[in-house]
């Protein structure tokens, strides 16, 4: 199956956000997380709705079961890599993964510390599941630095959010989907898959699901 990058409908946000769900009638229901709940509800071009009130035909955002095996925590978030046998610890990264990373971070990765599904949605008509994840990263710093309490670290690790698009069995970071920052909720309303990037000022990204012949 391939996905279509159709749309950015940009929330204006300035405090986090959620997505509630997607209507029947491709309806986006968005609460922003201010002071107060400020409920917002759009159309596909982002047009706003008649109601901010969800229907009762909603397609919510839901964490699911069947990519559990891609939740892993391992080391604490920095310190000593033979004191705590960090290799044995991380899951490691293919090579060009790893290639991929250090483009994008900066850094070179020794391997993940930590994997959490947001959200996941199935694709219909096939066996595939975008899941938004929530990583951390280790890497190693060229020579021992000292924390807030006097500790000594010569690891540490950085945050990274995905949203991927996950064969069973496979973990293929370079499956994500280009040009979010912080995706978080994710669903799937045939024939779009609807992601929100609560990165300020928030928006909604929409992909269009071409499933061929």
């Amino acid at each position: 199956m391939d996905l279509t990058h159709t749309a950015v409908l940009p929330l204006h946000a300035h405090a986090d956000s959620n997505l509630v769900g997607v209507s029947a009638d491709y309806t986006i229901y968005v609460d922003i997380l201010d002071d107060d709940v400020i409920h917002r509800a759009f159309g596909l071009d982002g047009t706003p709705a008649a109601t901010i009130h969800p229907r009762a035909d909603l397609v919510q955002p839901h964490m699911g079961h069947s990519n559990h095996w891609l939740n892993f925590r391992g080391p604490r978030h920095r310190g000593l890599r033979e004191a705590e046998r960090l290799s044995d610890m991380l899951r490691p990264f293919p090579v060009p993964t790893r290639m991929a990373l250090s483009e994008h971070l900066g850094i070179m990765p020794l391997g993940l510390a930590e994997s959490t599904i947001l959200s996941e949605a199935a694709l219909p008509t096939t066996n595939l599941t975008v899941v938004c994840r929530r990583l951390r990263i280790a890497y190693a710093l060229p020579t021992v630095q000292l924390d807030s309490d006097n500790e000594p670290y010569d690891y540490d690790t950085v945050t990274l959010h995905v949203a991927q698009v996950v064969t069973p069995g496979q973990d293929d970071l370079l499956s994500s989907l280009p040009g979010l920052d912080t995706p978080m909720d994710c669903v799937v309303r045939d024939p779009y898959l609807f992601v929100l990037d609560t990165a300020l000022p928030g928006a909604v990204h929409i992909w269009m699901l071409n499933h061929g012949p």
